[in-house]
């Protein structure tokens, strides 16, 4: 009796060791078709941003094309000479590096707004952009008072339409009252 029982005994283990794998494979397999989920909807929502970038890509291209603008022949700097001006470091070559950047001390945080601004400085004249002070904004331009005006929209020339008889209307009703 003690042998029937000890096989059994082993019988049951086996199948707790089997079943304690299957589900430690079940678990596993989930998180990986959630991590998948999570993938699928990342790709999806990056269509999305993609084709409204290129969307308003064309539509600023077609403005500057409107507004005569040569954008297309503009000399676009290279990236690594941008991130010489702003201080930047080096490209890393090992993960090992970028951790160490990210955690010194000295973040892009730290410096002051005129310590970036010198840095841009260089780029911007190169573009034909003069010096940038960090109160400085942009000057409006005073509307040119030679310029033909903009026409009157419909409201406003109905309203020279009918003045007239709005005038006599009120004429009438002010001399016989007033």
């Amino acid at each position: 009796m003690s042998e029937a029982l000890e096989a059994q005994l082993d019988i049951l283990q086996n199948e707790n060791a089997f079943l304690k794998k299957y589900f430690a494979l079940r678990q596993k397999c989930e998180q990986i078709q959630q991590a998948n989920e999570k993938v699928v909807n990342r790709i999806q929502h990056v269509k999305k941003m993609i084709k409204r970038y290129k969307r308003e890509r064309r539509y600023l291209a077609n403005r500057l094309d409107d507004y005569g603008d040569n954008y297309r022949d503009v000399q676009v700097p290279v990236m690594w000479e941008e991130d010489k001006l702003l201080g930047a470091t080096e490209p890393c070559s090992s993960f090992e590096d970028v951790e160490k950047e990210i955690s010194s001390p000295m973040s892009s945080t730290d410096r002051t707004v005129s310590e970036i601004l010198s840095n841009i400085n260089p780029l911007l004249k190169a573009h034909g952009i003069d010096h940038i002070t960090p109160g400085s904004k942009a000057k409006k331009s005073k509307a040119d008072t030679n310029a033909p005006k903009k026409p009157a929209n419909a409201f406003l020339l109905f309203c020279t339409q009918q003045r007239s008889s709005v005038q006599e209307e009120y004429y009438k009703v002010f001399f016989i009252y007033g």
